[in-house]
């Protein structure tokens, strides 16, 4: 169902981004630009970044949250009225594997939760610079290691467990799940991935597209963030950092795949080839793309109806499992 071209397929028409979550995106770019500068170090960064998301994040919907350090790292858990019992998703926050935490991603998970009737447990994972690869990922899952094995004293199986995550969270998300299969783990229920980052190759013709305003993320964006989560270019190149490279053999074992893809993207054309992978390899892959939609576009839940389809798609997928 997907392509391997490294431009949009015929079936994603040239559209514009919707207006909505363009103004959206707009404001989360100038505030950063504002209080950040054209060229941040990576603290200047993270402030700006979160301090331009904080307002609507933490607004919305009211669900309660519980925060608790017994999983090895931070995590909040969030538990709708009405929760299906057996049912649990864990969820890696996008950022560049550099910034952004738990509460700029708050009303994200409070959609998923009240709208998926889901429990949620987000975790707070060590940043990069300050944690780097592979660190970073063996800290990611040691924490949902412990989490499986937490849940199975209530009687979840790993089957009824979806790992998800958006970006960079998508990517760590992803990988945590290969090295489980490596290991030779039952597979979880499976894999939420949002327009992630699967691929260190940035010479992609959508990286040469995507570019300017109201895009968040650009070609130099990304070349900055990997050099944060990735001491050299080698290990910008292994499979565990780069899962696009992953040999077809292990990609095979992974459980049900959504991908959420949006087609506005630097990082649209490896994910496109990373669906085409996924589906040589066998495995069941649902594929969403949104030709009106950005990077981090699910950020702008309920303000763009783009963001709240997706979501619904995302929530239906759940459902079905």
């Amino acid at each position: 169902m997907g392509s391997s071209s490294q431009t949009l397929p015929a079936q994603i028409p040239d559209t514009p981004l919707e207006p909505e979550l363009a103004e959206f995106l707009s404001s989360i770019r100038q505030k950063v630009l504002q209080r950040a500068g054209s060229m941040p170090g990576i603290d200047a960064l993270r402030q700006a970044s979160r301090d331009a998301r904080l307002c609507w994040s933490l607004s919305g919907p009211a669900l309660t949250s519980s925060q608790s350090n017994e999983f090895g790292m931070l995590t909040r858990m969030y538990s709708p009225p009405e929760a299906e019992p057996d049912r649990l998703l864990i969820y890696l926050h996008g950022g560049g594997w550099a910034m952004l935490d738990l509460d700029t991603h708050d009303r994200l998970m409070r959609a998923y939760a009240l709208r998926a009737k889901w429990n949620i447990i987000a975790l707070d994972y060590p940043l990069a610079p300050e944690t780097r690869f592979p660190q970073s990922l063996t800290a990611c899952a040691s924490t949902v290691e412990r989490i499986i094995e937490s849940v199975k004293t209530a009687g979840l199986s790993p089957g009824n467990i979806v790992l998800g995550g958006d970006s960079s969270g998508a990517n760590l998300a992803l990988s945590v799940e290969l090295d489980r299969q490596s290991r030779g783990e039952k597979p979880l229920g499976g894999l939420l991935l949002n327009y992630g980052v699967y691929d260190s190759d940035m010479s992609r013709a959508s990286y040469r597209r995507f570019v300017g305003s109201p895009y968040l993320l650009s070609a130099e964006r990304m070349e900055f963030f990997w050099s944060q989560y990735c001491s050299t270019l080698q290990s910008r190149e292994d499979p565990r950092a780069a899962p696009l490279r992953t040999d077809p053999a292990l990609l095979a074992k992974l459980p049900p795949v959504h991908l959420t893809i949006a087609a506005q993207d630097v990082l649209v054309d490896e994910n496109l080839l990373f669906s085409d992978k996924l589906n040589a390899a066998g495995v069941s892959v649902t594929r969403q793309i949104y030709a009106e939609a950005a990077h981090a576009f699910l950020e702008a839940v309920d303000c763009s109806p783009v963001a709240d389809r997706a979501i619904a798609n995302g929530v239906n997928w759940l459902g079905r499992l």
